[in-house]
């Protein structure tokens, strides 16, 4: 017997959001209804290992005592290789009883793994790669090439994917096929498509690291980098050597490597490929702050890379920096400073912006204020709170409407709300656009209410076209929008949906202060992120000559 697959994914949904206890409740009133005492424990391995809760399981483990059957011993194994403890795992897997041929494969693997670590002085996957980039810096040497080869995850719709493709394609124009793209995916279902026709349509296809075959030239010939690079979990070993098959081709003399995933990817590539020298672009809060984005790899291979001389960290915002280097015990001097790119959007609309235009200003007087939402409904830009605030304040007055541009929706609760019949011909929700300069220029205020943030490039667009700003203190925003002097900021990034509502209608009867605000943005904004002054200080860090390591 096993989980069904609805509760699987419901422990595994709790886990990524820290809702771990009431994932446990769950699991226990489910194993409460088997009669079999083996089916119930394998539900409940099952579980625990979908739940990824160490604690727990070890505790489980224990108190089964001198019950714990063969397949409890297996089952724990099992959890712990998981978990990346290779050492506790091979020391609980009961390698010299009968095992069945998956049991016998994991045996196997982890005696394997196990003598692999002891040699090697690791003590757990999550420091293999960060053994992989050392092993491979000393024995391939780095070789002196051509150009940049920029490398990313995915080409969504966020500000960080179309800052890497503005900024890849500005230097691609300048300097020609010496600057390369690769991305993981281009997944039309994950929407990883989105900024990919903007390379394409300026002459930079990338390469798409899922569209490629394996090829052995990615492969060290190196025993134990082979055998460190086996530990690796396939979703990150195969992408490794494709990226490194690619690079070995090119040639590039840097690499530059935008978040997370793209860092881990990216760097232990770039040491095989023997590519001299690596330039990280952490664009938000680090994963030990996101616990759904967080890998237990980050953090040594992030460790080791700060060693390495040829390895600069940039962020695009202070609070970026000083976050990564609370965590990593990283001096600030460490990060470097890279703005984000950003020029004034187009106000021109395309035909469907001016239709949905038309129709929205059909159900509205010619003297009412537009307040105006570009963000993805996803839970750090608190899209409920931002509408929550817009129904609060059109229930409040008659001369105030709000525009949302953006993916996704609300929650339902919210939705359904939003859907009033007063509320809906007051509360616009757009979807995607490409017209986002448009949209800005028929606002007279722009509403930002982020609770994480790296910089947010739609709130420096906003101030680029002149439309004052109401925002969260949240992460760079509080670089960018100076309290009452470039726009406004809530004491915290929770403030209620009430006082929201009634900020927005107290600013919008000031517009003389509005419009002074406005403007001090607007000359702020040109001089910090003119993207020209950009591009160059991108360019001289991509350029800067590789430093001889001693062997």
């Amino acid at each position: 017997m096993s989980l069904p697959l609805d509760l699987r994914r419901r422990l595994k949904q709790s886990r990524i959001t820290q809702n771990g206890v009431g994932g446990l409740q769950e699991l226990d009133s489910f194993i409460a209804g088997i009669d079999d005492q083996q089916e119930r424990r394998e539900c409940y391995w099952q579980g625990l290992l979908d739940l990824q809760d160490r604690r727990r399981a070890a505790c489980y483990f224990d108190g089964l005592g001198t019950t714990r059957s063969l397949s409890d011993q297996i089952a724990y194994a099992k959890f712990l290789w998981t978990m990346g403890d290779i050492t506790a795992a091979h020391a609980v897997m009961p390698h010299d009883a009968p095992l069945g041929p998956k049991a016998a494969a994991l045996s196997k693997a982890l005696q394997n793994q196990a003598a692999l670590f002891r040699r090697l002085a690791i003590s757990s996957r999550a420091e293999v790669p960060a053994r992989i980039y050392r092993l491979a810096r000393q024995m391939i040497p780095p070789q002196p090439g051509s150009g940049t080869a920029f490398y990313t995850g995915q080409l969504g719709p966020g500000g960080a994917e179309r800052q890497f493709a503005h900024l890849a394609l500005a230097l691609h124009k300048k300097k020609g096929p010496t600057v390369s793209v690769a991305v993981r995916h281009t997944d039309a279902a994950r929407r990883g498509d989105f900024h990919a026709k903007t390379l394409i349509n300026g002459g930079l296809r990338p390469d798409v690291l899922t569209d490629i075959a394996h090829s052995p030239d990615g492969e060290p010939k190196d025993t134990d980098l082979q055998d460190l690079l086996d530990c690796l979990h396939e979703s990150v070993r195969a992408p490794v050597l494709k990226l490194a098959h690619i690079w070995n081709a090119k040639r590039p003399q840097s690499a530059f490597l935008w978040q997370d995933g793209g860092v881990l990817i990216g760097a232990l590539a770039a040491a095989l490929s023997a590519v001299p020298r690596i330039v990280t672009s952490f664009r938000g809060l680090p994963p030990n702050m996101r616990p759904p984005l967080y890998k237990p790899e980050y953090e040594p291979l992030y460790q080791e890379l700060s060693h390495d001389p040829n390895v600069a960290f940039t962020s695009n915002s202070a609070a970026t920096a000083a976050a990564y280097c609370d965590w990593l015990t990283l001096p600030k001097s460490r990060f470097q400073m890279i703005k984000n790119a950003v020029s004034k959007p187009s106000s021109t609309g395309n035909a469907a912006a001016r239709r949905l235009w038309t129709n929205i200003q059909s159900h509205l007087n010619h003297d009412t204020k537009i307040v105006i939402g570009v963000f993805r409904c996803e839970a750090v830009k608190q899209p409920d709170l931002w509408f929550e605030a817009a129904c609060r304040t059109v229930e409040q007055t008659d001369d105030i409407c709000f525009i949302h541009v953006g993916h996704g929706t609300p929650s339902a609760e919210i939705q359904t709300r939003v859907s009033n019949t007063r509320l809906k011909t007051r509360i616009f929700q757009i979807g995607l656009s490409e017209c986002v300069g448009f949209w800005l220029a028929q606002a007279d205020l722009f509403l930002h209410l982020a609770r994480q943030e790296g910089s947010p490039n739609a709130v420096i667009e906003a101030q680029l076209s002149r439309v004052p700003v109401l925002a969260t203190p949240a992460g760079g925003t509080v670089e960018t929008v100076i309290d009452k002097v470039s726009g406004c900021l809530f004491p915290n990034t929770s403030p209620s949906a009430r006082d929201v509502a009634d900020r927005i209608v107290d600013l919008l009867s000031r517009p003389g202060t509005l419009h002074q605000y406005a403007d001090v943005a607007a000359r702020d904004a040109l001089r910090v992120h003119a993207p020209n002054a950009v591009i160059a200080r991108v360019e001289a860090l991509l350029d800067t000559p590789a430093k001889r390591i001693a062997a």
